[in-house]
């Protein structure tokens, strides 16, 4: 295997719409008020004009798309390519979505023109002024790779996939094996997620997922977060070669579904970090966890962790991402990902980890792990 390295990241999350701002620690809020009893986490610092100018463009999209649109961006521009039609032709394309944003104004306006004994002129009229693509919804996770590929110019290959938790931790595996095994010398590979919408609420709620508070007392569960997340996976050499910096070395990427009737979850995550990293040596480890909410899951983490202090000795921090961002589903691998590539390329200080494997864990079942390292 060729080694493989993240040469930029982008973020747009409920604790910042940068990687330098999720990288500083700032809390993010939590809404309890627009979906009561349930909660969800709102981006903030977005700025829909930052890379998408046109209204024309942004009216387009729904702002799933448009925080994809961004993350990726940033993460181009970090790391160099943005605007270098050359680079960016050569650039393939993963993405994992799902469903997006419903118009809910232009919903309400096509059933009030559904009125009347001129109900079809009104309807056809409100068709024309009000219908755009992400009405569609089959279509919106090809939607999201089109947006990104017209809108920056990445055109080397595109594939979306569907699968909440899994899809964005496959994004990353498979770009990572093309990188690894000579298919492609770049990619671009992330995930996006909408959480302000009911119909995804009533959804993961009928599941019994989602976190309920009264004001008084929160119940266990997962609260669901808005954002994007992207990463450049680069061939070393094709990176070193052209000048670009590295935030951290994929040590390898695993997924899989765990089987909690068996040997339990944590002991087969120990399983898959030992297929990655092979061999301990004394490279000091930081843990980027993923468990969403529920208090099986967290459990199962923290026995994972407790496990790497135990054997390895050098588990120098443990950070929760879904207390920085809520939940992000689709984009949550790829948003820990760029949680762990900052970490190693970002700023300096004491008991900074030589390593960082990103844990992540499904609504159940559906686990996953990716360990990154510092590029010496």
């Amino acid at each position: 295997m060729g080694s493989v390295w993240v040469t930029g990241v982008g973020i747009v999350s409920a604790a910042g719409s940068s990687a330098a701002d999720v990288l500083s620690g700032q809390a993010s809020q939590t809404d309890w008020s627009t979906f009561a009893p349930y909660g969800i986490r709102p981006v903030v610092g977005f700025d829909p004009e930052r890379y998408v100018p046109k209204r024309g463009d942004r009216r387009a999209m729904s702002s799933m798309m448009l925080y994809a649109v961004d993350a990726a961006a940033q993460a181009l521009e970090g790391a160099g390519i943005l605007g270098d039609a050359a680079l960016l032709g050569e650039t393939g394309l993963l993405v994992a979505a799902g469903m997006s944003d419903r118009d809910t104004s232009a919903d309400a306006a096509l059933l009030e023109a559904a009125r009347g004994d001129d109900q079809w002129v009104r309807h056809n009229a409100a068709m024309q002024e009000q219908l755009r693509p992400t009405l569609f919804l089959a279509q919106l996770p090809n939607l999201v790779a089109g947006n990104i590929s017209i809108l920056l110019g990445v055109s080397g290959m595109s594939r979306t996939l569907m699968g909440e938790e899994m899809a964005g931790a496959e994004c990353i595996r498979l770009g990572i094996a093309q990188i690894a095994g000579g298919q492609r010398r770049i990619m671009l590979v992330g995930g996006c997620f909408s959480a302000e919408r009911p119909e995804v609420l009533a959804s993961y709620a009928a599941a019994g997922l989602l976190s309920r508070s009264d004001g008084a007392t929160r119940e266990a569960g997962m609260v669901i977060g808005s954002g994007a997340a992207f990463l450049v996976l680069e061939d070393a050499d094709h990176a070193r070669r052209r000048g670009a910096r590295p935030y951290g070395q994929v040590v390898g990427a695993a997924t899989g579904r765990a089987d909690r009737s068996a040997v339990g979850p944590a002991e087969q995550a120990w399983q898959q970090w030992q297929s990655i990293v092979g061999e301990e040596d004394s490279a000091s480890v930081a843990l980027v966890g993923g468990a969403n909410g529920s208090t099986l899951l967290a459990d199962e983490e923290r026995a994972f962790a407790d496990r790497l202090a135990a054997t390895t000795d050098r588990l120098v921090e443990h950070r929760s991402a879904t207390e920085m961002f809520g939940h992000l589903i689709d984009a949550s691998a790829p948003a820990r990902a760029v949680v762990a590539a900052m970490m190693l390329g970002g700023a300096s200080g004491e008991g900074q980890a030589d390593r960082v494997v990103c844990l992540e864990w499904g609504h159940g079942y559906g686990e996953s792990q990716l360990v990154l390292e510092r590029v010496q």
